[in-house]
């Protein structure tokens, strides 16, 4: 199931193995920090700390296709920008740092949905693959929506308070960027402005034509892969 794909080196006939990454890191990250997003504001830097474990985790997990550099270095200076402002209490910092979170999690959705279009079968590595890119498009989005309520306090309504801290905030926006991507709208958090509205129906299409993609193509890959005899 994980074997390594060899490619040629310089040189010689000979093949040498390439390096295959384990995406349940990933996948265990993303999941820890959703469940422990509940206590974001009630203990000091959670928030921060479970964040940082998501990017390192999605910075490690592009090395699959390719180098791992740029994301790398992307989260180097979104963590020092957080924990510089979290520390010395500088202000307006976190909206930059959002911006490289967001291009965090786009760039790895990229190179990780490339494996799993790739990959020739369907294997545990590949559907975690799968899981970790749809859980990445829903931290993507709350990174997008938090950029929105910065700039636009009055961008969201319902049980969020506008004044709210900085945890609190990356809480709410979380839970309203899950609950659009599965589209399952419970309404306790509505958006107000129509920019908001816009990126929440863009983010509620980019759920549903994601799975739908997905299960195309481990159907495919399913129905290619050779019958034991």
């Amino acid at each position: 199931m994980n074997q390594s794909h060899p490619r040629p080196t310089a040189g010689t006939g000979v093949r040498a193995p390439t390096r295959r990454i384990h995406f349940a890191w990933l996948l265990t990250s993303i999941i820890v920090y959703i469940l422990v997003s509940p206590w974001f504001d009630s203990i000091g830097g959670l928030a921060s700390v479970g964040l940082s474990m998501v990017l390192i985790a999605a910075a490690y997990s592009t090395a699959e296709s390719g180098s791992a550099w740029a994301p790398a270095g992307l989260v180097l200076v979104a963590l020092g920008i957080t924990w510089v402002e979290g520390l010395f209490s500088f202000t307006g910092l976190h909206v930059y740092a959002r911006i490289l979170y967001m291009g965090v999690f786009l760039f790895a959705m990229v190179r990780v949905f490339r494996y799993v279009i790739r990959s020739s079968t369907v294997t545990l590595n590949v559907l975690t693959a799968g899981i970790s890119v749809y859980l990445l498009l829903g931290l993507a989005w709350t990174m997008f929506y938090l950029i929105v309520w910065d700039i636009f306090p009055d961008a969201f309504t319902g049980s969020i308070t506008a004044g709210a801290e900085a945890s609190v905030r990356a809480r709410e926006m979380l839970y309203y960027s899950f609950v659009s991507l599965t589209t399952v709208g419970y309404g306790d958090i509505t958006s107000v402005l129509p920019l908001a509205r816009a990126l929440s129906i863009l983010e509620v299409l980019s759920g549903v034509l994601y799975l739908g993609v997905l299960v195309a193509r481990l159907v495919s890959m399913y129905k290619n892969e050779p019958s034991a005899e």
